[in-house]
């Protein structure tokens, strides 16, 4: 059971990190055009889609469409819980890209004739997942509560449909292990993101090493 949730989570975590990054980067080299703008809006529409909405869609796809419903144990599981924090990546990252534009550095390297693209993926594009750590961290949480809801969706045994079981049965001991596993793994990820934090940033190691 536990091997099963923490295996959707695993996958769940890369996707979203590809395709918000996507999301996000794509849109500031792709200028002001329509793409752009596309790539935007399928940002938002994530961001602000829940996971039960999600899951639900894509369930109901793999039922009608013959090459989908095949890879249900877990690839589009995990697409259907990552669909959300990838929106929330996307969306911070292409925020914080674009307020790149506007210091001081950016304009100097822009002066010195260097390429918007060099710019962007050499020097903004890391920097920017010095923030990123910490919402991906503070986004733990959410993943780990979306994994019930997607878990009693596809029928998948793990803990998450474990959890909607015992409340359902009134069996408060396993509900309390449960939830005890649970805020263990939000605050594993929440330190993890303090140290990569620290890691990425050198102004935080002088800070610390002061």
């Amino acid at each position: 059971g536990a091997f099963a949730s923490l295996s959707l989570v695993v996958v769940s975590l890369p996707l979203a990190i590809l395709v918000g990054t996507l999301l996000g980067v794509l849109p500031i080299l792709l200028e002001s055009s329509t793409v752009a703008e596309i790539f935007r809006f399928f940002s938002r529409l994530f961001l602000v889609t829940p996971v039960i909405v999600t899951g639900s869609i894509i369930l109901l796809a793999s039922t009608r469409i013959p090459f989908l419903s095949f890879p249900t144990t877990t690839i589009l599981p995990s697409i259907a819980l990552g669909i959300n924090l990838a929106g929330v990546i996307g969306y911070n990252l292409d925020s914080h890209l674009m307020q790149s534009q506007f210091r001081a550095f950016y304009l100097a390297l822009q002066a010195r004739g260097v390429p918007r693209t060099r710019i962007f993926l050499r020097h903004f594009w890391p920097l920017s997942w010095i923030p990123l750590s910490q919402l991906l961290a503070s986004q733990v949480g959410y993943i780990v509560t979306g994994v019930p809801v997607i878990e009693t969706l596809f029928a998948r045994p793990g803990l998450g449909r474990l959890l909607v079981l015992s409340i359902l049965n009134k069996d408060a001991p396993v509900v309390q292990v449960v939830v005890a596993l649970t805020s263990v793994c939000v605050v594993i990820a929440t330190t993890g993101a303090d140290v990569l934090q620290t890691f990425l940033d050198p102004r935080l190691r002088a800070e610390r090493f002061d």
